[in-house]
């Protein structure tokens, strides 16, 4: 009989020794997503202050339809956007971000921000000084009295 309460109550130990490990488990999955949430939003918030202040770069060039004559005063704040859309970009990319890529509901979000990010970023690094540039040749050659043909553009244009 002794045998019998004592093989019972080790069951009974065993039991609560269980659920005391199940208990610890979901405690510490709880506390891995609490951390884990806690790094994306600062990320989030991180990517958007960053981006908020290349719209407002971009916003005070006061660039409209005539890009030609506005687009000096966007050239001068370029190193500006650059530095913001790479800092955006930076928290965008990174196993935090990723993760948050592929959770339910939120994870096209996400992946949609970045890729708008990418696209900014290669914009303010690639585009704009390209076409700076590029304006900047054209008004040389203009200043020099040289003369841009364009009609073989519009013949060409013209035979697709």
């Amino acid at each position: 009989m002794a045998n019998h309460a004592d093989n019972a109550q080790v069951k009974s130990q065993a039991k609560g020794s269980t659920g005391k490990k199940v208990a610890i488990a979901v405690v510490a999955i709880l506390g891995v997503i609490v951390v884990y949430c806690a790094l994306l939003v600062g990320r989030v918030l991180q990517a958007k202050k960053h981006l908020t202040q290349a719209v407002s770069i971009v916003q005070s060039a006061n660039i409209g339809s005539d890009m030609t004559s506005d687009l000096s005063a966007l050239t001068g704040k370029t190193a500006q956007l650059q530095q913001e859309t790479k800092a955006a970009r930076s928290q965008t990319d990174g196993i935090v971000w990723r993760i948050g890529t592929v959770i339910p509901y939120f994870g096209d979000d996400l992946s949609a921000a970045r890729t708008a990010v990418t696209a900014l970023d290669t914009v303010s690094n690639d585009v704009i000084p390209a076409v700076s540039d590029s304006l900047t040749n054209l008004q040389k050659n203009s200043a020099a009295g040289n003369t841009l043909d364009i009609s073989r553009c519009h013949r060409l244009r013209m035979r697709s």
